[in-house]
């Protein structure tokens, strides 16, 4: 592996968590669409929050 910042590692790791997540919400609760707003939304707070 090479030598990265943890900052940078943080930030791919939460990207991957939040993909896991939005694509298995879309897995499970394809026909919720209330479900999919709730999670899109929690994507978009972290996404806010790692742009800051």
């Amino acid at each position: 592996m090479p030598q990265m910042a943890p900052s940078l590692w943080l930030a791919i790791y939460m990207v991957m968590c939040v993909m896991i997540i939005f694509l298995g919400g879309n897995l499970f609760f394809s026909s919720k669409s209330k479900v999919n707003f709730i999670k899109c939304g929690y994507s978009n707070k972290i996404m806010g929050l790692l742009w800051q």
